[in-house]
C-alpha cells in the first residue's frame, strides 16, 4: 500500500460511525483499495495508476456502487 492508503486504513479501520469498509475488496475482475458493503461504496486512492477504461468496465454492470476517486491537482 502507498502512504496515502495506510493513513486512510488506518482510519477506516476504526469503524468511523460504525461504518466497516474492507481493503483490497474484488468486484468484478477489479480489486478497489477500500469497499464499504453496506453503502456499497468503493474507494480507489491510486486510481490513476491504473487503466480507468479497466476500473469503469469492472465497476459497469448495474451492481450500484458507487466509486470515489482521488483526485489530485495539477498544479
Amino acid at each position: 500500500m502507498i502512504k496515502p492508503e495506510i493513513m486512510l486504513w488506518q482510519q477506516l479501520r476504526k469503524k468511523p460511525l460504525g461504518i466497516k469498509f474492507r481493503r483490497q475488496h474484488p468486484i468484478g475482475s477489479y480489486i478497489v483499495d477500500f469497499y464499504c458493503p453496506s453503502a456499497k461504496l468503493a474507494i480507489e486512492v491510486d486510481g490513476m495508476a491504473h487503466d480507468m477504461a479497466t476500473v469503469r468496465n469492472a465497476m459497469s454492470g448495474g451492481n450500484g456502487i458507487y466509486l470515489a476517486l482521488e483526485s489530485r491537482s495539477s498544479g
